[in-house]
Parts: C-alpha cells; structure tokens; sequence
C-alpha cells in the first residue's frame, strides 16, 4: 500500500499571537553544524487557548551576542555563562523549567525571504524548575 502525502489534508495553525505565555522549556540545543553555532530552543505552552502548542527560536552565538543570551534567556532562569564551555551544562538544566515567555514580533528581516516575519522569545520570569529523583540519575 502506497501512501500519498497529497492527499492528506493540511492542518491549519492559527498564528500565536504578540503576547506573554506560560511555557515549559521543552529543548535548547547548541547545534555547531552550522556556520555560526546556534541554540535551538523550543518551548511547549502550557495553558490557555494554546496550551501544548510549540514556538521555536533559533539563536546564534556570535562574540557580540553573548550578552543577549544571558539577559534574554539565561539570567532569567537563574543561569549565567561566563566561557563558551559553561553553555552546554547550562542548557541542559534549563530543558524542562517552566517560565513566562513574552513572544514579539522582530526587527530583523532577510532579504531572500522578505515577507516572513521573525519573532523574538524573551524569558521574563522561571516560575519552576524541574524537579529531579536522585533515584533516576544514572550515574
């Protein structure tokens, strides 16, 4: 049996709005495939009309931006990297912290893809961390 992905219907998504969402932190990734290394971030809502959908922001590190990483993302959530070899263990306590997140539109464009709009991910508040079972560690 073949399967056609034609014909399968598209699912529509109603764009999420400007606003201030509580979302647990799903993933932050530092992905160095890349020219730039970038973190991936992903976010799963929690509550309200949109509760379980996702947003995504991809940010990459650049000397200049480090600044912006700790007070847009990291500080926030009680986290702060001085050395590059700090990110990755930050990161990874961040995965499953629940925060408020204010989503805006950017400033940002890209020439080659003129009418998508960008959107800047601020966490503003860590409303709780996850809690660990000393009985699940593995080591």
């Amino acid at each position: 049996m073949e399967f056609e992905f034609e014909d399968q219907p598209k699912k529509e998504f109603q764009e999420l709005p400007e606003e201030l969402y509580t979302v647990t932190i799903t993933q932050a990734l530092l992905n160095t495939s890349e020219e730039r290394p970038v973190i991936n971030w992903e976010f799963t809502i929690c509550d309200g009309d949109f509760s379980t959908r996702r947003m995504w922001d991809n940010f990459t590190l650049t000397p200049k931006n480090k600044y912006f990483l700790n007070r847009d993302f990291l500080s926030p959530l009680g986290l702060t990297i001085n050395e590059a070899s700090e990110l990755t263990a930050a990161l990874t306590k961040a995965m499953g912290m629940k925060v408020k997140l204010m989503r805006e539109k950017s400033d940002y464009t890209n020439p080659q893809k003129p009418d998508k709009v960008y959107y800047k991910h601020t966490v503003t508040e860590l409303l709780e961390k996850p809690t660990v079972n000393e009985n699940e560690i593995p080591f």
